[in-house]
Parts: structure tokens; C-alpha cells; sequence
């Protein structure tokens, strides 16, 4: 039966640990939350975009949540977004992200 160096064998549970714990922070870090109304809509055939002109926000939802956000695009709702950051196709600036949570802050929705 072989022997193993403990040591080593620390050292690389350490690593592994420390590793996951890195890749859930930076996955921690890439969500974001938006609370308030969106201010345009448009669609197109590769998505829907939903943008927030003052923290300039552009959202591509589908889906569930494209209906959501559509109705209460018309109702001038107030909503909290939950997002995945990912980086903006050409030409747009700001922060992009793909909706992942819709909660509409009115009643009678």
C-alpha cells in the first residue's frame, strides 16, 4: 500500500477549497438586482431587450419573464429584476444581463 505525504495532500484539499470558494464568488459577484420601472422595450428576432435609461441597463428576458416585463411595461409597474451580468453585444454601453427573477411591485397586477 502506498504511502502519501500529508502534507501534499493538505495542500491540495486547501487549493480545492479555496478554488471553490473563489469560482462562487465570482459568480456571486456577476448577479445584480434592479429595483424600479424599464423605460423601453424592443424586440427583435435574436431577443427582447428591456432598457433602464438611468443606470443605463439593458435586460434580454424570454419567456415567462418577457411577458412580465412586457405587461408591466404597459401598466408602468415597478419591478425588482434579479440578473446575470454578461458583457453588451456591439454598440450598446452600460451593463447587460440576462433576467433570471421578476417581481412586480403593484397591486392588482
Amino acid at each position: 500500500m502506498p504511502k502519501y505525504n500529508t502534507s501534499c495532500l493538505q495542500r491540495i484539499v486547501c487549493a480545492l477549497v479555496l478554488g471553490t470558494g473563489l469560482l462562487c464568488a465570482a459568480s456571486a459577484i456577476q448577479a445584480d438586482t434592479f429595483t424600479g420601472k424599464v423605460d423601453l422595450i424592443e424586440a427583435k428576432s435574436d431577443g427582447t431587450r428591456f432598457f433602464v435609461r438611468d443606470p443605463g441597463l439593458n435586460l434580454y428576458a424570454s419567456g415567462h419573464y418577457r411577458d412580465l416585463l412586457q405587461q408591466g411595461y404597459f401598466r408602468k409597474a415597478s419591478f425588482s429584476i434579479g440578473y446575470q451580468l454578461f458583457p453588451c453585444p456591439g454598440g450598446l454601453s452600460g451593463k447587460c444581463g440576462t433576467v433570471y427573477s421578476v417581481a412586480v411591485e403593484q397591486a392588482n397586477f
